[in-house]
């Protein structure tokens, strides 16, 4: 596969991608307004609340999108590094006491005036494919060993503070950013695998020696063991695929949102 680099590559519209997109989003919108109607009605007497609010959320990422696709890479390329330095910065406060806020049992939160909060770890979502772009097109004998070490702990160590929240979704998701991007940029595949198979001890570490994480994994693989609470959820897609198969039972036709 060929390299890429961002000084060679024009912003170029995918429109098999962006059609995916919009399908993905149109369907999410529908499932919820099926899944959500009878629950809506007897919790807030509006069938289309739970739609309603989606829809909302729908259109701003769209917007979002369109939005993004017209700024001019270069822009991103800076954008990128001042969300990453407020993502660290943010994560960092999430430290101070009585700057972080605890809920379920992580510090992911930052207390703002007017009493909203706000979580930093987004932002580093958002940012780290800039960086990680930014990061595989330096030049390690042009920049010298030592800022090349440099510039990969500020890539990295992010991520260590993510861990110590603990927020370990953020950590996956920026994992598998970072594939991808490899991937993209024209990393062998064999790289690829070598990292796959690298990344299994740390699995190992990260998830099966953290109990509630190990408690996850268990009660995916046998939801039968706590069908009330941990495997609930296990159990009811199961369910919807014993009643309505692979196509489903058709639109508003399910019969898991009755409750039965």
């Amino acid at each position: 596969m060929k390299k890429t680099s961002l000084k060679s590559s024009e912003p170029r519209l995918d429109q098999g991608l962006l059609l995916v997109l919009l399908f993905l989003i149109g369907l999410g919108v529908v499932q919820v307004y099926s899944s959500s109607y009878i629950f809506a009605i007897e919790q807030y007497g509006d069938g289309l609340y739970f739609f309603k609010k989606q829809a909302i959320y729908a259109c701003l990422g769209v917007v979002a999108l369109v939005s993004g696709y017209m700024v001019p890479w270069k822009h991103l390329r800076q954008w990128g590094w001042m969300l990453w330095v407020i993502a660290v910065v943010g994560i960092g406060l999430t430290f101070v006491p009585g700057l972080g806020i605890k809920s379920g049992g992580a510090v992911r939160w930052l207390q703002l005036p007017m009493g909203f909060r706000f979580e930093p770890g987004e932002l580093l979502k958002l940012s780290f494919p800039f960086v990680t772009a930014y990061f595989l097109c330096m030049d390690s004998q042009k920049i010298g060993k030592w800022k090349y070490l440099i510039w990969t702990l500020i890539t990295v160590v992010p991520l260590f503070m993510v861990l110590k929240q603990p927020d370990f979704g953020t950590i996956v998701i920026c994992c598998a950013v970072f594939l991808g991007t490899i991937f993209v940029y024209g990393m062998p595949l064999r790289y690829l695998l070598a990292s796959a198979l690298a990344s299994v001890p740390a699995f190992y570490l990260l998830v099966w020696s953290v109990p509630y994480r190990q408690a996850r994994i268990l009660a995916f693989l046998d939801p039968w063991a706590d069908p009330a609470k941990k495997g609930f959820q296990v159990i009811q897609s199961m369910l919807s695929f014993h009643s309505g198969g692979i196509w489903g039972a058709g639109l508003g036709q399910g019969q898991g949102k009755l409750f039965f």
